[in-house]
């Protein structure tokens, strides 16, 4: 898809080799088509992450961009979020369970707190720590601990997650004029 397809307002997606990196289109200007994103960086950027506008160019590191598409999605709210959180960015570092590029293209396009790759990486953990620790196998004592394990770790990223989410509803809620 080539950029100027891309409707101004559209939650933007690059597939990346082991995640998707998320933002929000924000049309032509100047020359360079612009996305809002936060964390673009890599795993060792993380800790300095804050919501920008990038070049497409620049939030396409790989090439492969595609829209998420939200059913009923108003793309001019959208476009008043994203700039409304490129000024007002929440008081909190970027967290790959809790806040992350996900959360904020999803709210911008949709005014939810949510991540499906958070969800889908919870959902696989707590699939494993069921089957480790409800399944009977051969080799007992281990397969249980690695269960328990398995399950404990997943609550406490719900536990994590919850926390940023909840921290970023906070700030939107305080500070949000729409």
């Amino acid at each position: 898809m080539m950029s100027h397809d891309f409707q101004p307002g559209a939650h933007l997606r690059d597939e990346r080799t082991w995640y998707g990196h998320d933002g929000v289109y924000l049309g032509p200007h100047g020359g360079d088509d612009w996305v809002m994103q936060f964390g673009g960086g890599g795993l060792s950027e993380k800790a300095r992450s804050r919501i920008d506008y990038v070049p497409l160019a620049e939030f396409q590191k790989s090439g492969r961009v595609t829209v998420v598409e939200h059913e009923g999605q108003d793309f001019e709210a959208t476009l008043r979020r994203a700039a409304w959180l490129i000024e007002n960015p929440p008081p909190m570092p970027y967290h790959l369970i809790g806040h992350n590029c996900e959360h904020i293209a999803r709210w911008c396009a949709m005014g939810n707190f949510s991540s499906r790759q958070v969800e889908g990486l919870l959902g696989l953990n707590l699939g494993v720590g069921a089957f480790f620790t409800l399944v009977e196998q051969p080799g007992g004592a281990w397969r249980l601990v690695v269960g328990l394990v398995s399950l404990f770790l997943s609550l406490f990223m719900m536990w994590l997650s919850d926390r940023g989410a909840r921290r970023f509803r906070e700030h939107i809620e305080q500070n949000w004029p729409g």
